[in-house]
């Protein structure tokens, strides 16, 4: 018969091995996390921000008057009733994800819609303001939401 081992469990040997191993892991898995974290953040802006240009449009078709969506600060957006001038005509307010703002864009770019710009819809939910291109930023990432004169929206 066997005398069992009265000595169980891991060497400092195996620990450190074990260790090791799970640091090269992270090593190469941050970053990697970091970098989708970043890109679902843009992704959720870009949702954000069409959900939000799709919501004015109906909102004036429904009310049968113009609606504004108003790109605000440096990450926020609203939708107002008419007129962005009154607080009480804001039907609806949206703060981007952490980290994305708006910017960024080729330089010089005609169709951009700059920051505190707005775009008007009418009753007929098409744009009474020229469409362009939201740009929205995080990081060295850049994302784009275009709405063109006809009312149609893209994310880029």
């Amino acid at each position: 018969m066997k005398k069992p081992d009265s000595d169980s469990g891991f060497t400092m040997v195996e620990l450190a091995i074990t260790l090791g191993l799970l640091g090269i892991v992270a090593a190469v898995a941050i970053p990697s996390l970091s970098e989708w974290q970043g890109s679902y953040a843009l992704r959720s802006a870009g949702q954000e921000v069409y959900a939000m240009l799709m919501l004015a449009k109906t909102e004036a078709m429904r009310r049968n008057h113009n609606c504004v969506v108003q790109f605000i600060n440096p990450n926020r957006v609203h939708i107002c009733d008419r007129n962005c001038n009154l607080p009480t005509n804001v039907i609806q307010e949206s703060v981007l994800p952490s980290g994305v703002t708006f910017g960024g864009g080729p330089v010089g770019n005609q169709c951009q819609i700059p920051l505190g710009a707005s775009i008007t819809f009418g009753a007929d939910s098409v744009p009474r303001t020229p469409g362009g291109s939201i740009y929205l930023i995080i990081s060295q990432r850049q994302s784009c939401v275009a709405i063109n004169n006809a009312g149609n929206i893209a994310i880029y």
